[in-house]
């Protein structure tokens, strides 16, 4: 904007012929150049009222440049002169005031973009850590569950063959399930089943003992008394 208004002075109010032409060479790529940014504003801005605002001081400001511009160029310097204090110099105010409020309404939009982003990253970061904080606490949860569907299973099967050991073979074996804890439970079953059968058969076979023994024994007493009579007889 400033560069825009030294070249109008420039060219209202020359030094000399050089100065004018360069003047409104500068002019004409400095309007190029806002015109450019122009349609930039135009694709991001956030505030349309600001910018309608902003375009139509631009509108009420080009007639007065191209008037400056071809008076002066005529050699009417004086009245160039009066136009640019008269007529460039409100309307120029007025079109950067826009200007101003424009970039503003820009930048507090930008504000607000802003700290709306670090609100959600700040939320984002909530999340991720309470995501954290369950995945760590259901990952405890399933190390608990996995040991304890190890230990428990072990522990029962412990208690068995303890129990086992001491002489009871009536405890209740369970031995359901497909896993390796189940398979530990179906031995210790077998193991049980086999105890009582080798038990039955040294039961059976202590029972046959005792009979024969007894029937031994029945046919010594037989034969002793048999051969005492014998001895009497003899000895008669």
């Amino acid at each position: 904007g400033a560069a825009i208004a030294l070249s109008m002075r420039q060219i209202a109010a020359p030094t000399d012929g050089r100065e004018a032409t360069e003047a409104s060479a500068a002019l004409i790529r400095l309007l190029n150049e806002y015109g450019q940014a122009e349609q930039v504003l135009r694709q991001a801005s956030i505030d349309a009222a600001a910018l309608a605002e902003v375009d139509r001081r631009k509108q009420a400001l080009m007639p007065v440049l191209e008037k400056i511009q071809s008076t002066a160029a005529s050699g009417n310097l004086f009245d160039a002169g009066v136009m640019l204090k008269e007529d460039f110099a409100p309307r120029y105010a007025g079109w950067i005031g826009a200007l101003d409020t424009l970039a503003n309404a820009e930048q507090e939009a930008t504000a607000r973009t802003r700290d709306h982003s670090r609100a959600r990253y700040r939320t984002a970061q909530v999340h991720m850590l309470g995501a954290g904080l369950a995945m760590l606490l259901l990952g405890a949860a399933c190390a608990i569950h996995i040991t304890r569907s190890i230990t428990t299973p072990l522990r029962r099967a412990a208690r068995i063959a303890d129990t086992i050991a001491g002489g009871d073979l009536d405890v209740a074996i369970d031995a359901d399930g497909s896993d390796e804890a189940a398979q530990l439970m179906r031995a210790l079953k077998l193991m049980q089943q086999n105890l009582f059968t080798a038990i039955a058969q040294i039961t059976q076979g202590s029972e046959l003992v005792l009979v024969a023994s007894r029937e031994i024994a029945a046919g010594n007493l037989d034969l002793s008394a048999r051969t005492e009579q014998q001895a009497s007889a003899l000895q008669q």
